[in-house]
């Protein structure tokens, strides 16, 4: 005999129930936040997107954007995210074709020397919080539905502060997925790759960026989703077209 619940959407954005769902543990929402990037002593935020670290250029205030799919099956995603003037996202507003709005809250926390140590996001029955280490990188990513851990992500960097590779774990610590990704010269995801546990090659994420703004943030970026490895066996493109407001 088995129990079920009714699953709230934002617990949905995370459940794994098909292969491509595993990468949507955290690639189907955007999660923004603050990574203490310091220019002219201005902290400059930062977008979780694509379970990646894209730290925005200039003081952003507000990005409105639209994730097309091309898909009959699946719906366009549209969020809008605002931050303070420290950088600090404040709340997300997420929406699916034909679903009702996602509601997310972010709370910073701070230690005793007033360092950033982690970011607390919530929405429903779930909530994400993320810790941090000295570097301000993010080392730790942790989901829980109601109450209960349902999976963590760590991280590692190159030395440029770039992610290079990810391995997400369950809630009883089993290996789930390990994601590596390249960056260009100026510092722009342009791929993913997905490893299995016998090192097979799986889905692999080609971007490509069409155009920018006056600040040099990407406004739209074409995703090329690539599953013709060993592990999967589909391919699809998707586009993402965003507005960034500045302070």
């Amino acid at each position: 005999m088995s129990l079920s619940h009714n699953k709230s959407p934002i617990e949905k954005l995370f459940t794994i129930n098909s292969p491509d769902k595993m990468r949507r543990l955290i690639l189907q929402f955007v999660v923004v936040l603050m990574m203490s990037c310091h220019e002219n002593r201005k902290l400059k935020a930062a977008y979780f997107y694509n379970n990646d670290f894209e730290v925005l250029k200039d003081n952003v205030k507000q990005v409105v954007e639209i994730e097309n799919h091309h898909s009959a099956t699946e719906g366009n995603k549209y969020d809008t995210t605002n931050f303070d003037r420290n950088g600090n996202a404040v709340e997300s507003r997420i929406k699916y074709s034909d679903a009702p709005v996602i509601l997310l809250k972010y709370e910073i926390g701070y230690n005793k020397d007033e360092k950033k140590t982690e970011t607390r996001i919530t929405g429903d029955n779930s909530k994400m919080i993320i810790l941090y280490n000295d570097d301000h990188n993010t080392v730790d990513l942790k989901f829980y539905s109601n109450g209960s851990l349902n999976y963590r992500t760590n991280y590692s960097y190159d030395v440029k502060g770039n992610i290079t590779e990810s391995d997400t774990y369950d809630f009883s610590k089993h290996h789930l997925s390990k994601w590596k990704r390249k960056y260009d010269d100026d510092g722009y995801l342009v791929e993913e790759f997905l490893i299995s546990k016998k090192d097979e090659p799986g889905l692999k994420y080609t971007y490509r960026y069409l155009s920018f703004d006056k600040e040099n943030n990407w406004t739209k970026r074409v995703r090329i989703v690539d599953g013709s490895g060993r592990i999967f066996s589909f391919q699809k493109n998707d586009t993402t077209s965003r507005k960034l407001y500045y302070y």
